[in-house]
């Protein structure tokens, strides 16, 4: 279970950051994680298991992807992208700003 925090959490920002590029817009307020993952279901799934293969996690520490929240539809707090400074200046909230 050593290091899957340490794995998930920033796999969470690509995570993120995934679905505002997919938007075409990178207007963050029509990027939805839930929906960037359903279309890609069958890659997440292959993702997580070269994960749990290679970090040779168990169930326990894969559980822990679940228990941060990161994978799963969720009303995505924008402002928590994990981009550094330079790309937050450069991702719009909306449409008009």
């Amino acid at each position: 279970m050593r290091y899957a925090r340490e794995v998930f959490g920033p796999l969470g920002g690509v995570v993120e950051v995934g679905a505002v590029n997919a938007t075409g817009t990178w207007v963050l307020a029509e990027a939805s994680v839930g929906e960037f993952l359903a279309r890609r279901r069958d890659d997440f799934e292959r993702l997580m298991g070269g994960i749990r293969e290679v970090c040779r996690f168990d169930d326990p520490a894969m559980g822990i992807a679940e228990e941060l929240g990161w994978f799963r539809a969720y009303d995505e707090a924008l402002e928590t992208l994990l981009l550094g400074d330079m790309g937050r200046t450069t991702v719009r909230r909306t449409a008009g700003s």
